[in-house]
């Protein structure tokens, strides 16, 4: 159901087959899973399999045409896949676990999605040692 929600918010079938895409990729094998809850409207969740740390979030926000995301890994690392940095920075919130929030345009979104959660996924695994 959550599924179906976020799907139903997605601006068009671009930003749908690149979610397909990273939910083909995040299986067992890859260590990560991908769901989507039905949390702030729906969002996209990646996770270290099964049940482990959020990785990364995304929220389609059809008021400024933006996708809200959260990621585990910092800032710079966001940046250097190549989103504009005043679209960058360290989440508000002290106690927030992931450490960048940025947003993306539908085009972003579909060209760096899963390069976003690799770098979460990477960054997880050299801070915790974790394979």
């Amino acid at each position: 159901m959550a599924r179906e929600i976020y799907f139903k918010r997605l601006p068009d079938a671009a930003t749908a087959d690149a979610t397909r895409a990273l939910e083909a990729y995040c299986i067992q094998q890859t260590g990560l899973k991908a769901y989507s809850t039905a949390a702030n409207t729906a969002d996209l969740r990646v996770r270290i399999w099964p049940k482990g740390r959020v990785l990364l979030t995304a929220c389609y926000q059809p008021k400024t045409k933006l996708f809200l995301c959260r990621a585990y890994c910092l800032p710079n690392a966001v940046l250097g896949i190549g989103i504009p940095a005043d679209r960058v920075r360290k989440p508000k919130h002290l106690k927030e676990p992931l450490r960048s929030e940025f947003r993306l345009t539908p085009e972003e979104y579909v060209k760096h999605l899963q390069a976003i959660a690799l770098a979460a996924a990477a960054s997880f695994r050299n801070d915790t040692g974790a394979a």
